[in-house]
C-alpha cells in the first residue's frame, strides 16, 4: 500500500509538470514546498512516537546524539521519496529533460534545502512537546484550559493537546509563509531568491537540533510518554476526553455497519489527525485556483488530494488497529467494505462544499466539475475500500 501510495504520487507530480515551461516549475515548486510543508506540521509524531523499541531502547541506553540518529534512521525511506519527487519536478521532460539543465539543477537544490529545513525545524519542534506540555498542565493557562474543558462536559479539544495543536499551526504558516517570502523577494529584485526560504529554515533547524545534542534522551522519552499515553494507552483520560464523537453522530452509515465504522472513525481520530490534514489541503486547494494556476496542475492537486483522504484507511489495517483474526471474527469481507466505504463518505460533504465555494467565485471551475469531483470521490471512495479489505482480509475472497 505504501509503495502504491508512493508510485501515485510520483505519477501525479510527473503529470503536473509533463510539457510545463521552466518560469512553471518554479511556480509547482512553491506550491509543493507549501504542501510539504502542511505534512510535516501533522506528521512527525505519527512517524515517531510512541517508538515500538521503547523497551529496547532503554536497556540499551543509548546516548542523545545516537537517538537522533536512530530516529532519522527511521524516516530516511519517507525523506527519501519525498526527495526523489523533487527530482521529478525539476527534471521530468519525457521529450527533452537535458533542456535548461543549470536551471533544473538549481530548482532540485532549492527544493531539497527546503525539504531538509523543514524537516529539521518539525523534528526539532515535536521534539520538545513532551517538555511543554509538562509546563502546560503545571502553568495557570493549562489549569484554566482544563477547568473550562469541565464546566462544558469535557468537549472539544483536551488542554493537554493544545501544545500539538499549536506546533501544527505554527509549522503550517513558517512554512507557507516562507515560500511567499521568497517568491516576494524574487518578483521585488528579479532575481532568483527562493533559495532562502530553505536555507532559512535548514540554518535554524539545524542549529536547533544540535542544541539538543546534549540533552536529547531526556527530551525523548519525556515525548514519547506523552505520545504512548495520547496514542495507545486505553485507560487514559487524554483519551477519554477525545472521545467526543457518539454513535448516534454517525447518522450516514446504516445500522448495520454503524458500529464498526464509529469504532473506526474513533481509532483514527485518536492516531491519525485526518481533519487538521483534510483542512491544510482544502486551503491550499483555494490558493491554486484563486491564483488561476495551470488547469493541468489543478487536476493533479485534486487527484492527489481525493487520494490523500484514503490513507486512513490504511491506519485501519495495521496490527494496532485492526489484526486481520479479529477483523476476521467481527465481520466478513463484504460487511467490512461497506464500513470502511462509510468511514471515507464522511468527508465527501466538506469536499463538495469547498469546491462548490470555489465554483461560487470561480468561472473557472463550473457546478458540473463539482459533482465530477464528488462522484469521482464516492467511487473512488468503494475502490479504496474494496481494495484495502482484499488485502487485509484476503482469505475471505480465496
Amino acid at each position: 500500500m505504501v509503495v502504491l501510495g508512493f508510485i501515485l504520487v510520483i505519477y501525479s507530480v510527473g503529470l503536473m509538470v509533463a510539457g510545463t515551461s521552466m518560469e512553471e516549475r518554479m511556480i509547482i515548486l512553491r506550491y509543493w514546498n507549501m504542501l510539504i510543508a502542511g505534512f510535516y506540521a501533522f506528521s512527525i509524531p505519527h512517524f515517531y512516537y510512541p517508538d515500538r523499541n521503547m523497551t529496547l531502547l532503554q536497556l540499551l541506553n543509548l546516548s542523545p546524539v545516537k537517538l537522533i540518529r536512530y530516529q532519522f534512521k527511521k524516516h530516511r525511506l519517507v525523506f527519501v521519496g519525498l526527495a526523489f519527487s523533487y527530482m521529478v519536478i525539476a527534471f521530468w521532460a519525457p521529450s527533452d529533460w537535458i533542456h535548461g539543465f543549470s536551471g533544473k539543477l538549481i530548482y532540485l537544490f532549492e527544493g531539497w534545502m527546503f525539504l531538509t529545513g523543514i524537516y529539521l525545524v518539525s523534528f526539532s519542534t515535536y521534539s520538545k512537546i513532551g517538555y511543554r506540555v509538562g509546563r502546560w498542565q503545571k502553568e495557570e493557562k493549562g489549569e484554566k484550559i482544563r477547568n473550562f474543558n469541565e464546566e462544558m462536559g469535557a468537549g472539544g479539544l483536551p488542554a493537554e493537546q493544545i501544545p500539538t495543536f499549536s506546533a501544527t499551526i505554527m509549522l503550517t504558516l513558517a512554512g507557507m509563509l516562507s515560500v511567499v517570502m521568497g517568491s516576494y523577494f524574487s518578483h521585488w529584485t528579479s532575481l532568483n531568491m527562493d533559495w532562502i526560504p530553505g536555507a532559512f529554515l535548514t540554518s535554524a533547524g539545524l542549529a536547533s537540533v544540535l542544541a539538543k545534542k546534549s540533552h536529547y534522551d531526556k527530551l525523548f522519552y519525556h515525548t514519547n510518554a506523552i505520545y504512548s499515553d495520547l496514542f495507545v494507552q486505553p485507560g487514559s483520560n487524554l483519551i477519554q476526553d477525545q472521545r467526543s464523537i457518539k454513535i448516534e453522530q454517525i447518522y450516514w452509515t446504516p445500522n448495520k455497519w454503524r458500529p464498526s465504522a464509529w469504532a473506526g472513525i474513533l481509532q483514527l481520530d485518536r492516531k491519525f489527525p485526518m481533519g487538521r490534514i483534510i483542512f491544510i489541503g482544502h486551503l491550499l486547494l483555494w490558493v491554486l485556483f484563486f491564483k488561476r494556476v495551470d488547469p493541468q496542475i489543478q487536476n493533479a492537486y485534486l487527484v492527489l488530494f481525493v487520494m490523500l483522504h484514503y490513507s486512513g484507511l490504511y491506519m485501519l489495517i495495521t496490527p494496532e488497529m485492526g489484526p486481520v483474526s479479529w477483523n476476521y471474527r467481527m465481520q466478513s469481507g463484504k460487511e467490512w467494505i461497506a464500513s470502511r466505504f462509510f468511514i471515507q463518505i464522511r468527508w465527501v460533504v466538506p469536499l463538495f462544499l469547498s469546491l462548490g465555494g470555489i465554483a461560487l467565485f470561480s468561472a473557472r471551475f463550473t457546478w458540473l466539475m463539482v459533482l465530477f469531483w464528488s462522484l469521482v470521490y464516492i467511487f473512488g471512495s468503494l475502490m479504496a475500500a474494496m481494495l484495502v479489505t482484499k488485502f487485509h482480509e484476503s482469505r475471505i475472497f480465496n
